[in-house]
This record gives structure tokens, sequence and C-alpha cells, in this order.
């Protein structure tokens, strides 16, 4: 929402080629309203290294 230590919205996206050879893993929760599946899926799509695991019944909301 506000970039947090982030330049630009895609910053991460576009310079994953740099930590693509780190050992990694994303985790998801299903039910997470404040960060949407979508975004790790997109993270995951541009660095398939990763692992990627959604935990079926799990996330947070800013409540």
């Amino acid at each position: 929402m506000n970039r947090g230590f982030f330049a630009t919205d895609n910053q991460l996206l576009a310079n994953v080629h740099s930590i693509r050879h780190i050992p990694s893993l994303i985790v998801q929760g299903r039910y997470d309203i404040v960060c949407p599946t979508v975004s790790a899926w997109e993270l995951y799509q541009a660095w398939p290294e990763a692992e990627f695991i959604v935990v079926p019944d799990a996330g947070h909301s800013m409540s």
C-alpha cells in the first residue's frame, strides 16, 4: 500500500533475478485479505525456483 522500502510497486518482481539463486519458500495464507494470493502467485511465476505453498486455512486481515 505504501511501498514500504520499495522505490516502485514492481521492484521485487522486476529485480527477482538478483535473488533467484537463494533457496526460498513463498508461504501464502488462502484467506489472507491484506496480501492477496495473486501477489504471491505472481512472485512465484517470476521465481519458479522458489517453493510455493498456500496454507488452506490461514490468513490475516487488518482487524
